[in-house]
C-alpha cells in the first residue's frame, strides 16, 4: 500500500532522524513529506519508529493511505520532484 507521510518535529536532531527513517521506506517529495510503499509489517515498523521520535506536546506526524487513483492524480507545482517519473503533472 502507498502512503503519504508528513511530520512537523520541533527538534532538529529528531527531525533529521525522522527524515532518515522515512528515506529507508520511500522517497522525499517535499522537505518533511514522503511517499512510501509499504506492506503491513513495514507500516507497523515505520509507525513505531516515528512514534518513538515524536514528542506529542510539540510535534506531530500524519499519514494518508493512497489508492492507485490518488497516486495517478498528482499535480506538482514548482521544482520537479522524483515523483515525476511516476506520471505526475507539473504546472
Amino acid at each position: 500500500m502507498r502512503y503519504l507521510v508528513s511530520y512537523d518535529i520541533a527538534d532538529a536532531r529528531r527531525r533529521n532522524r525522522a527524515g532518515h527513517l522515512l528515506l529507508g521506506f520511500g522517497e522525499r517529495v517535499q522537505e518533511s513529506v514522503y511517499e512510501v510503499e509499504l506492506r503491513e509489517p513495514q507500516w507497523h515498523a515505520l509507525a513505531a519508529g516515528l512514534d518513538a521520535l515524536v514528542r506529542y506536546e510539540s510535534d506531530q506526524w500524519r499519514a494518508w493511505r493512497l489508492c492507485a487513483a490518488d497516486h495517478q492524480d498528482v499535480t506538482d507545482l514548482g521544482l520537479p520532484s522524483a515523483a515525476l517519473a511516476m506520471g505526475s503533472t507539473v504546472i
